[in-house]
């Protein structure tokens, strides 16, 4: 893909639509392993950790994370922040006529033993392992059943174990 549809931009944000079409695709074209059930969970934290921002906020409208102090996350659930991303995350996929397949099941993660809405992608295990170990740092247990635990994680810093997620030139059209 070398554009994004206007209407997101105009929807969600230029910056915030051209930085998780950026990640996605940088994270998509640069893997050689086979897919695998990967959470929206695993994919919002992977994104966090890339970039150490929270992605697209509704707050009446959606907001760019940029125009809201950090403080503005207080009180807004992970759960929440990462249903909002996966929103845009399968705008984007519609907009570039992408079929991907997701199911409610369980994903590949010590820390997520749970089922949940997961996408059949290929990822690098070595992102999805730094994802690991964040949720690790987060939680005291595994997230089971309800992922009660997953509602008050932070948003963390940029991980410089991740990759810099390029700026590559995209069309808005």
């Amino acid at each position: 893909m070398t554009w994004v549809a206007k209407k997101l931009c105009d929807k969600y944000g230029e910056r915030m639509v051209l930085s998780v079409a950026r990640w996605y695709l940088q994270g998509i074209h640069s893997v050689t392993e086979p897919a695998t059930w990967i959470s929206f969970y695993q994919l919002y934290a992977d994104y966090m950790l890339c970039h150490g921002e929270g992605g697209p906020l509704h707050c009446d409208d959606w907001t760019d994370p940029r125009d809201r102090p950090w403080s503005s996350l207080i009180g807004i659930s992970f759960k929440v922040r990462c249903r909002w991303f996966t929103h845009l995350l399968k705008e984007l996929w519609r907009s570039w006529g992408m079929t991907v397949t997701h199911h409610f099941t369980r994903p590949r993660s010590e820390f997520l033993v749970l089922h949940t809405s997961c996408a059949f992608l290929p990822w690098e295990t070595k992102r999805l392992d730094c994802c690991e170990r964040w949720f690790g740092g987060c939680l005291v247990e595994p997230a089971r059943r309800d992922g009660k635990g997953l509602h008050k994680f932070p948003t963390p810093c940029r991980d410089p174990q991740m990759p810099k997620v390029t700026q590559a030139h995209l069309i808005i059209r």
